[in-house]
């Protein structure tokens, strides 16, 4: 079976804005359950697990990404809404789990204990 490989659909990538290397950009495709294809950013925060730049992500430790930014990124792409919380758990070096948790009104401490479901979308370097 061949893919399309300009099909972005079922990839996730984790990058910064192409003019501001202090953005973080989350990019989903359709994989995530109950999230639009898209770009997602956040205020990075250095300190806990909520809201912690990319490179910062250890394996074995579940991270929470709240209050997603509206707009458009610095380099003028558009952003995307989610409803609720995006959980990313690093399993190792290649796998990545992603699942989107809540609603509208969902923060991070208000879908703790963070544990990620059999719905978790699964991603492969």
């Amino acid at each position: 079976m061949r893919t399309n490989p300009d099909d972005m659909t079922p990839h996730l990538a984790l990058v910064w804005d192409y003019i501001d290397p202090g953005q973080p950009v989350i990019v989903l495709g359709t994989t995530v359950q109950g999230a639009r294809m898209g770009l997602y950013s956040f205020q990075p925060s250095r300190e806990g697990d909520v809201n912690r730049p990319f490179r910062e992500i250890t394996p074995g430790v579940v991270y929470c990404y709240e209050r997603l930014r509206s707009g458009r990124t610095a380099g003028q792409l558009p952003l995307s809404n989610l409803n609720g919380v995006l959980l990313i758990l690093l399993v190792d070096e290649n796998t990545l789990l992603v699942e989107r948790q809540g609603d509208a009104a969902s923060t991070c401490d208000s879908v703790r204990p963070w544990r990620l479901t059999d719905g978790a979308a699964a991603y492969g370097r």
